[in-house]
């Protein structure tokens, strides 16, 4: 029948690709649940800001989250690549988002509170914006692998799976490096600084495995067909300059 016969015609994404694509939730989520979990109490009691400061960094963060989310997914609408659209974003930023989340828990020296307002401002903007760069696109990576209802689904199901096992590593990471590096002085600087150093790491090669090997079905077929639109319209304009000049 036409509905046996349309089920089994169904685009099916492998479980490798599914899996792939998953793993790049897992280092995205350990940016927001370190962040939510630990980012206030670090601003305070670890790099000693006043509290209105952390809260004034905290709340420059979430402007510029608000603002970028919808300028990263309309110039990720707009990218066309030989690769797609989505993935030139993960391969990119990847790296640059691991660099500034180690930047984020380090506390520069002994400097004074304006300094270290000005530090933490700058940073957190430095992570939401590589953070949403990489994040905006992955989300719409979906659509770019199927256009199978079910398969979407499943695709979901492994990135939110994966992503729940990296929030949980996250915290445990972040819990037993902060504790590792505790002296009787109680400095938790180091503690933070190298837990950054490991979750970093997985930040950035999670998404950057993702970009790597999971490969766009729509957007470049899509970036193929505007090629060869424009292709064709370079050939008619040709054509008529050719026939303009025949005529003269």
């Amino acid at each position: 029948s036409l509905a046996t016969f349309a089920l089994e015609s169904r685009p099916v994404v492998s479980t490798r690709t599914k899996f792939l694509f998953g793993v790049g939730e897992f280092g995205l989520a350990m940016v927001m649940v370190v962040w939510g979990f630990f980012l206030n109490t670090f601003l305070l009691e670890v790099a000693e800001l006043p509290p209105f400061s952390a809260a004034l960094v905290l709340l420059v963060a979430q402007v510029a989250d608000a603002v970028l989310d919808p300028v990263i997914g309309r110039l990720s609408d707009k990218t066309r690549t030989r690769i797609g659209r989505r993935r030139p974003w993960l391969i990119g930023a990847s790296i640059p988002g691991a660099l500034v989340y180690i930047a984020l828990w380090q506390v520069p020296g002994e400097q004074g509170n304006a300094f270290l307002l000005y530090y933490y401002i700058g940073v957190t903007v430095l992570v939401t914006a590589v953070h949403t760069a990489v994040a905006v696109p992955y989300a719409s990576l979906t659509t770019e692998l199927s256009d199978d209802y079910d398969e979407r689904t499943s695709l979901t199901m492994w990135r939110v799976g994966l992503g729940v096992l990296g929030g949980t590593a996250a915290v445990a990471l972040q819990s037993v490096f902060i504790e590792a590096f505790v002296y009787e002085s109680v400095d938790y600087r180091e503690g933070y600084a190298f837990a950054s150093l490991a979750i970093g790491a997985l930040v950035g090669l999670c998404p950057l495995i993702t970009g790597l090997c999971v490969h766009e079905t729509y957007g470049v077929e899509l970036h193929q067909q505007q090629l060869l639109q424009k292709q064709q319209q370079q050939e008619q304009q040709q054509s008529r300059l050719e026939h303009r000049t025949d005529s003269l």
